[in-house]
């Protein structure tokens, strides 16, 4: 997917909130440009303590085989977002992608995320 089209899609689709959220865990230590962008953007600190509820949830009820599953998925869209650089739009619609593909395994695994 072009970059033209992840922008038309965030700016379609995704709209992050910026109301007040605490500070990721990786802000004190940010060394990369995809952290940096992440720390002083309100909503993507949102979207990221989101994502990582999402994350711990759905880890603490899947099985060790399905745990280290997950873990290496998250390590390779860590990655991927990594990637982004310091792009606002490519970030956003990597954790929209990342928060879809753990709700799409929570469903799988009928698991409410939102409890």
């Amino acid at each position: 997917m072009n970059r033209t089209t992840r922008a038309a899609l965030v700016f379609a689709g995704l709209v992050l909130t910026t109301g007040g959220a605490d500070a990721a865990s990786f802000c004190a230590d940010a060394r990369h440009a995809d952290e940096r962008t992440i720390c002083r953007t309100r909503g993507m600190l949102r979207a990221d303590a989101n994502m990582n509820r999402y994350y711990n949830k759905l880890l603490s009820e899947l099985g060790p085989y399905r745990r280290w599953r997950l873990r290496t998925h998250q390590r390779e869209w860590l990655a991927d977002r990594r990637a982004c650089g310091s792009d606002p739009t490519c970030i956003r619609l990597a954790y929209r992608e990342r928060v879809h593909a753990l709700r799409s395994i929570a469903d799988r695994r009928g698991v409410d995320l939102d409890e």
